[in-house]
């Protein structure tokens, strides 16, 4: 059951039309981390007398700031209590007096996957929230406990990875921005060109689950949340709980998390070979790589169809199949089936929209290259003596390396294999390692920076919004119901006299 406070939030004029935006704040029932989907399944249609058709324009439903054209039309998934205004436009004040209360649009919220409410908007309406029913009342104390250790958690956990990072990288940028001040500033800019690829990537493959500021928040969590946990699994894990939050099943989850790895690992393995090929050989060595690459696709791809084919007509049948198997428990074979059915779906996703496939794999590519390309700038600018293109290759190949290696933070074995990369490629200890250092420690500190920054942004806008709603107060608490139809005109008796 909804609820309905009567406030009106805005009024001004425009070109002539006076315009009444009423604002809606959605609420939603536990459990709150679920994320609420809008759909329209009513149109208010007449301003006035029932039958009179609406003036085209005259009304129009805008969630979150994206319009919704028409009936039964998913509105895109927004945050519980987030904003859905409905902007009436009248001529003048009469025409607007004639809006009555009972022309609204009824709403569907999904505040679960198996659990819908139904609320009105009229256009007199305010905040909309959901009556509290006694067992929801009892659960909310725990709902903010929840919320206290999970931001406590956060805190502990960027104190964990600026006790690990800090003393490490902060020396080595004092002393690199001492001898060449506008070297950090361009490694930087290449941070960001990667980041903002890959946030670009991640909102291809995960939309209709994660808006914009979702998807930065979630790779930027990621990203810092791996200077704690190695080999991705921080950022792997972040990324899975961000696609809850946004009303993503698990096995939905699973499948974006494996098609992004599996698009990081196509890019490290690519990076390998051609950083290893240009380092040796030159631009005829990238050359035999790209075809080599190609031939290798092909022929996997070939093999794989004929091996299919054989399996599907009963003609082949490998040994490890005929092999007897320990039993397994029910929850390890439920995991298994789980995994098979994620595989299954990505490869199903994948099949039908290759172009989240493609998505993935350049945004991928291309973060890699923003970050070899500020590698390359940071060697040539602390005089290493090699040129653009070799420092990348030899970044494109240690990067591969290190992630052979996972240590929390790549701490140790990237900056080994980098090092051992620019060796490859002629340069000495003492001139790589100065090089190196610096960017490492702009890589390792401009993810916790902007973490930083984008948690204090948002604490300070949640601290403005609370002292707001204290502020106005609640307003009266008015039943969203529709407005009583009028008595029927029954006609007189008419008398004997026919008076």
């Amino acid at each position: 059951m909804w609820t309905v406070r009567r406030r009106l939030l805005s009024t001004d004029r425009d070109r002539g039309f006076r315009r009444r935006r009423v604002r809606a704040i959605v609420g939603t029932c536990p459990p709150a981390r679920a994320r609420s989907r809008a759909v329209v399944t009513s149109w208010p249609v007449r301003p006035g007398a029932r039958g009179e058709p609406a003036p085209e324009g005259a009304r129009r439903l805008v969630a979150n700031g994206r319009p919704v054209h028409r009936p039964g039309r998913p509105a895109h998934s927004v945050n519980p209590r987030s904003t859905v205004e409905i902007v009436v436009h009248a001529a003048d004040r009469h025409s607007e007096r004639r809006f009555r209360p009972c022309s609204r649009a009824i709403v569907t919220f999904c505040t679960s996957p198996h659990k819908t409410e139904d609320g009105s908007i009229s256009h007199h309406g305010g905040v909309m929230e959901p009556k509290q029913e006694p067992a929801a009342r009892r659960s909310a104390p725990f709902s903010s406990a929840r919320r206290v250790v999970a931001l406590l958690a956060i805190v502990a956990g960027l104190t964990a990875v600026g006790l690990l990072v800090v003393p490490v990288a902060v020396p080595n940028l004092t002393a690199a921005m001492e001898r060449s001040p506008l070297v950090p500033l361009m490694v930087a800019m290449c941070w960001v060109l990667a980041t903002l690829s890959s946030v670009a990537g991640k909102r291809v493959i995960c939309a209709g689950y994660l808006d914009w500021t979702g998807t930065a928040t979630a790779h930027v969590g990621g990203t810092v949340a791996n200077r704690v946990v190695p080999a991705g699994v921080g950022a792997a894990g972040v990324f899975v709980a961000a696609l809850h939050r946004g009303g993503a099943t698990t096995t939905v989850a699973a499948g974006v998390v494996a098609l992004w790895a599996a698009a990081g690992g196509l890019a490290h393995g690519a990076g390998l070979l051609l950083g290893l090929a240009w380092l040796r050989e030159g631009w005829y060595g990238v050359l035999a790589a790209v075809v080599a690459l190609i031939v290798l696709a092909i022929g996997v791809r070939l093999i794989a169809i004929r091996i299919a084919r054989a399996v599907r007509e009963g003609r082949w049948s490998p040994r490890w199949r005929l092999r007897r198997r320990p039993p397994e428990s029910d929850a390890v074979g439920g995991r298994i089936a789980r995994l098979r059915s994620a595989v299954r779906d990505m490869v199903a996703v994948v099949r039908a929209r290759p172009v989240m496939a493609l998505a993935a794999v350049g945004a991928q590519l291309v973060s890699t290259l923003c970050l070899a390309a500020g590698f390359a700038a940071a060697a040539t600018g602390l005089g290493v003596p090699v040129n653009l293109g070799v420092g990348m290759a030899a970044y494109l190949a240690g990067t591969a390396l290190a992630a052979a290696m996972p240590t929390p933070a790549g701490i140790g074995s990237a900056e080994t294999a980098l090092v051992g990369a620019l060796m490859l490629a002629g340069a000495g200890v003492g001139e790589a390692l100065p090089a190196v250092l610096l960017f490492r420690a702009v890589i390792l500190l401009a993810p916790v920076v902007t973490a930083t920054a984008m948690g204090a942004a948002w604490l300070t806008r949640r601290a403005a919004r609370c002292v707001g709603n204290v502020a106005a107060g609640p307003g009266p608490v008015v039943e969203a119901v529709a407005a009583p139809e009028p008595d029927p005109v029954i006609p007189a008796p008419s008398r004997p006299d026919g008076s």
